[in-house]
């Protein structure tokens, strides 16, 4: 049987990006990513929505996200879109631009 790997579009590069899942707020981290996808890695197992933003929390990246598949808290998701939380960002991504913008706002170093 073909691996995953073996059938994606576009490579993907290792990482390990700290990240937050919204609606939750939940903390992850990138293991991977690409241009249409990302493997993540749960801090502790959680349920998972069919679709969710993942923020890449230091740069303000934000994926409209569609998981594909889990496996011992890992997730791999198809990303629909992507905007950048310093522009302006869909409705879909409001909840996660408030809480970046607000930790940004209370850690002005971090940023």
């Amino acid at each position: 049987m073909d691996r995953a790997d073996n059938r994606r579009r576009h490579a993907r590069g290792s990482t390990a990006l700290a990240a937050r899942i919204f609606p939750s707020g939940y903390s992850c981290q990138i293991l991977d990513i690409s241009p249409r996808g990302m493997r993540l890695r749960l801090e502790t197992p959680m349920p998972m929505a069919d679709s969710f933003i993942v923020v890449e929390w230091a740069s303000g990246d934000a994926h409209d996200a569609q998981a594909v598949w889990t496996r011992e808290g890992e997730v791999g998701v198809q990303v629909l879109r992507t905007c950048d939380l310093r522009d302006r960002a869909p409705l879909p991504f409001a909840e996660a631009k408030a809480a970046w913008l607000a930790e940004r706002a209370a850690n002005p170093e971090a940023a």
